[in-house]
């Protein structure tokens, strides 16, 4: 990705990476046409937008299979559309007035409101507090269901010794625990902040609910594990099997509409991509335009009025639609 972002930089061609100035200059190229790593569905569209379709599949459409593509909030790609009513353009936050001040003093940094987008006066860095409770809502789901398909693998292994367990993340010969599969990006450093804290209350919550219920207890889940929230160039060539990407802006697209960073945020997850932004606004956006009309073709865009919503509320994928799409639709997006 560029090093630099200010427009002064770019203008002046600093924002050329290394190897962008190495092509550029005829240095001999090796293009990697294959790819193993995503599920079809979220490779077909960098690979016909940002290499003209020269990127091919190396694995079976088969393989890409998992459990939780059965649910509709976690296909293996999806568009989130947050569309909540918030704060008129350029509203100011009066906190430093309110007299509850001490339940707005976390705003006071972040005075310009619009739609549930916020800017820092200071850092000049932008947050979306609704994403952030939905992002939180969407880890806690995917966790919810995960733990209850192992509990269902682990039931069919004492019933039959011979049932190989599936796990929810990893495999057969490797599995994994969630903090490990699941990534939470965003392009914003503030943004990362108000993800920890939305997913650090969602997550204690859940795990309290869990305990009480069962009067077990899970070792591996203390206060200092958290799951990898960062941001998009913190994630640079890093991957998980699952990716919550919320893109913040509401009004503007920033950073989201550089297509470097639009392509690395696309191509982190292996099997399943959740995306949650506004519609509207990112729809704008040239090198967003064309990314919605691909989910939209695919009936893969979901409109969010609430941010409290829980994901699985969506339902299930029909078993003929589950079918369908994890075998043929690929196939006929690459024709």
């Amino acid at each position: 990705m560029p090093p630099v972002t200010t427009f002064f930089s770019i203008k002046i061609q600093y924002g050329r990476s290394l190897f962008e100035r190495l092509y550029q200059s005829g240095h001999p190229v090796h293009f990697l046409d294959r790819q193993f790593r995503c599920h079809p569905d979220i490779y077909t569209f960098p690979s016909e937008s940002f290499y003209n379709g020269r990127v091919t599949m190396g694995r079976n459409r088969n393989s890409f299979s998992k459990f939780y593509h059965h649910y509709v909030a976690f296909q293996p790609i999806i568009f989130f559309d947050l569309q909540i009513r918030g704060g008129r353009k350029g509203q100011k936050s009066n906190s430093s007035n309110s007299s509850n001040s001490s339940s707005n003093s976390s705003n006071n940094s972040n005075n310009n409101t619009n739609g549930g987008q916020s800017q820092s006066n200071s850092t000049k860095s932008f947050q979306n507090v609704d994403e952030a409770k939905f992002c939180a809502s969407l880890l806690k789901s995917l966790i919810q269901i995960s733990d209850q398909h192992n509990e269902q693998q682990m039931e069919l292994k004492q019933k039959d010794p011979r049932h190989v367990v599936q796990p929810s993340f990893g495999s057969v010969r490797n599995p994994l625990d969630p903090e490990t599969s699941i990534g939470i990006i965003t392009p914003y450093r503030d943004q990362v902040n108000a993800l920890q804290r939305s997913i650090r209350k969602e997550m204690t919550q859940y795990w309290n609910d869990k305990g009480r219920r069962t009067g077990m207890g899970r070792k591996r889940y203390t206060p200092k594990e958290t799951f990898k929230v960062s941001s998009v160039d913190g994630f640079q060539g890093q991957e998980r099997e699952c990716i919550i990407f919320s893109t913040v802006r509401t009004d503007g697209v920033g950073f989201s509409q550089d297509v470097q960073r639009l392509c690395v945020a696309l191509t982190r997850a292996k099997y399943t991509l959740m995306i949650v932004g506004n519609y509207n606004n990112l729809n704008r956006s040239r090198a967003w335009s064309g990314f919605l009309e691909y989910l939209t073709n695919m009936g893969r865009v979901v409109r969010v009025k609430n941010a409290e919503v829980d994901p699985l509320s969506l339902g299930l994928v029909s078993e003929q639609l589950f079918e369908m799409l994890e075998g043929v639709s690929g196939e006929k997006q690459n024709r």
